[in-house]
């Protein structure tokens, strides 16, 4: 038992002497010694259009990793927590994507609506389909949209 205090005491102070990370509010990454590579993540531009079907739906990311962003981020490949708000006809949705960035390069989330679903895409700088995730149509939904890694 005299042991165990010191025990958490030291794993207390080593957890908080580590910042975790997270996106930078830059689309380009800082110059340091040691390059990472980042990936880029936005939702629709602002002002897009909508299919002649209806079925799209204006995403705008709102935070990833619990910090607010404007269009798009820069961050670390790997799973990360991206808060969008999904417009359409006038009604807002918030949800949550979990999302898993398998690689460094740009990506977009987009939504689809039909019928009582909506269906969370993540397409690459190309509109090349990655992984998607779908769930029911509610004022808060969630999404899991997870790659396979390589």
């Amino acid at each position: 038992m005299k042991t165990l205090a010191p025990l958490l005491l030291l794993l207390l102070l080593g957890g908080c002497a580590s910042r975790p990370a997270g996106p930078t509010a830059s689309a380009a990454p800082a110059a340091s010694a040691t390059t990472t590579a980042h990936a880029s993540v936005s939702g629709d531009p602002v002002g897009a259009n909508t299919d002649f079907m209806g079925g799209e739906i204006h995403c705008r990311i709102q935070s990833i990793d619990g910090v607010a962003v404007d269009e798009s981020a820069t961050l670390k490949p790997g799973r990360h927590t991206v808060i969008v708000v999904l417009t359409t006809q006038g009604e807002e949705y918030v949800s949550v994507v979990q999302v898993g960035l398998p690689e460094p390069r740009a990506y977009r989330i987009h939504a689809h609506h039909r019928e009582d679903a909506v269906t969370v895409t993540l397409v690459d700088g190309n509109d090349k389909l990655i992984a998607t995730s779908t769930a029911v149509l509610a004022p808060q939904m969630k999404f899991a949209v997870f790659v396979k890694q390589k």
